[in-house]
C-alpha cells in the first residue's frame, strides 16, 4: 500500500521534526475522513503537543486521511483512533503526562487507544 501521496518537503534544520496537526470535528460530530496538516517545526519550540501510542495494525484494513489536501492511506485502526481524537465530547481521549518522551517532548500528553 502507498501510503504517502502528499507534497514531500525535506526539513531544514537537524533539530526539525513533522507533526500531525489534526482538525476538530465541529459540534463533536463524526467527518467522513479525519482531517489533518503536517507541520515542520523546531523540538525546542515549547509548543503544547500530544503523543498518540497505538497498535499500528496491517495493510489490511485501510482508511484514509485529509491532509495538506491529498489523502493519505493509513491503517484503519489509525483511522478510528484520530477520529476519536478530534471528537471533542470524547471522555475516553483524557491526557495523562507521558514520562517516556519527557526530554524529546517536555510538554506532551499521551492518548492510548
Amino acid at each position: 500500500m502507498s501510503r504517502y501521496q502528499i507534497p514531500y518537503r525535506p526539513l531544514q534544520k537537524p533539530n526539525e521534526i513533522r507533526l500531525l496537526q489534526l482538525s476538530a470535528a465541529s459540534n463533536g460530530r463524526k467527518t467522513d475522513f479525519p482531517e489533518a496538516t503536517l507541520i515542520q517545526t523546531a523540538i525546542e519550540s515549547g509548543q503544547s503537543i500530544s503523543v498518540l501510542s497505538y497498535v499500528w495494525g496491517t495493510d489490511k484494513d485501510e482508511d484514509l486521511l485529509n491532509c495538506d489536501g491529498g489523502k493519505v492511506r493509513i491503517t484503519k485502526n489509525l483511522g478510528q483512533a484520530l477520529r476519536r481524537l478530534q471528537r471533542d465530547d470524547d471522555p475516553s481521549c483524557g491526557s495523562t503526562q507521558c514520562a517516556s518522551t519527557r526530554t524529546t517532548f517536555p510538554s506532551a500528553t499521551s492518548r492510548s487507544n
